[in-house]
């Protein structure tokens, strides 16, 4: 069985389209896996921040309350600084 140079010409190209494709879908893979890893990231520091308030036992209901009834922005500075948390380490 001999094998031709069409043969040999056509099997190169088929490989190489099939390595673009993988590349291509790596690529795309490599995307996907970065904002789901990002959305992850971002769900656990919420998580974690929940806890930490929770731990500290600060009061969350008012302040939501107060938020959707007024941006942060527009209350006196006093009320602004009353919700902050400050943690000093010794």
């Amino acid at each position: 069985m001999q094998v031709s140079l069409h043969d040999i010409r056509d099997a190169v190209i088929n490989i190489y389209r099939e390595r673009k494709f993988l590349a291509a879908t790596l690529r795309d893979t490599r995307t996907v896996v970065s904002r789901l890893e990002l959305v992850i990231g971002v769900v656990v520091h919420l998580v974690f921040l929940f806890f930490y308030l929770l731990i500290f036992r600060v009061r969350l209901l008012p302040v939501l309350l107060r938020q959707r009834s007024s941006p942060l922005i527009a209350q006196p500075p006093q009320e602004c600084l009353s919700y902050t948390i400050v943690i000093t380490v010794p």
